[in-house]
């Protein structure tokens, strides 16, 4: 994922596993964040400077109802879903 937006990525239940942000043009203070389709916050990062890169798991006990990025100041974010 490239692109920040409203729109609903994936309208499916699922269960976000991981993260990972690269962001070679990032600098401190740049933000990103995954969302369902509430806008309920599932992932959130702000990088620290250049070079920027970040890999979480992410336990998540319930699903999530649809997926969404409405903020990506920088990068590629990967997402890993089940």
């Amino acid at each position: 994922m490239d692109t920040p937006g409203g729109t609903i990525l994936i309208p499916d239940i699922f269960r976000l596993k991981g993260v990972r942000w690269v962001s070679p043009a990032a600098v401190a203070g740049h933000l990103a964040q995954i969302t369902d389709a509430n806008d309920n916050p599932k992932w959130n990062s702000v990088a620290t400077g250049p070079n920027y890169v970040e890999s979480d798991l992410v336990k998540h006990e319930k699903a999530c109802n649809g997926l969404k990025v409405p903020v990506l100041q920088s990068g590629i974010l990967y997402i890993e879903i089940e």
